[in-house]
């Protein structure tokens, strides 16, 4: 059996095809955005808030966080991060920091180093449960042209 398309045919239906796409972009994008929000770690909320939605090319949408920090909260710092080693202070001998949360809350606490932090990987996961979800957002698309 053979099965031949003649694609001179289906020029007529580029247009929609386009609007499809672009409405999937749209929809993933949004859904993308709405993850990250749902999965980022929370201690004031910066994080949560700062992403936004960029349009970078008639199909094609990046989405970003204005936290400059929201890359070490992802990939974890010091032992846990990309480098793999312990923090220690670049002038002084001592590290000093209040904790948010934990045994010392609210306390000062100063150390010669410290381990890091260790990665949340939330954009991943994020990034995991919308393409789950992209073949049902080309079918919406479809959808919505059709009424």
């Amino acid at each position: 059996m053979k099965l031949q398309i003649d694609v001179e045919e289906l020029k007529p239906l580029e247009p929609r095809f386009k609007k499809v796409a672009k409405r999937t972009v749209v929809l993933t994008a949004n859904e993308l955005q709405r993850n990250l929000k749902k999965l980022s770690p929370v201690d004031h909320g910066r994080l949560q808030g700062s992403w936004v939605i960029f349009q970078t090319g008639e199909l094609e949408r990046t989405v970003k966080s204005s936290a400059k920090y929201a890359i070490f909260v992802n990939d974890g710092t010091g032992l846990y991060g990309p480098l793999g080693h312990k923090i220690r202070p670049k002038n002084g001998k001592f590290l000093a920091f209040t904790p948010n949360k934990g045994k010392f809350k609210g306390k000062l606490v100063v150390v010669p180093w410290t381990r890091g932090q260790k990665p949340q990987r939330f954009v991943e996961r994020s990034m995991e449960m919308t393409e789950r979800r992209v073949q049902e957002f080309m079918i919406r698309a479809m959808m919505e042209m059709d009424s």
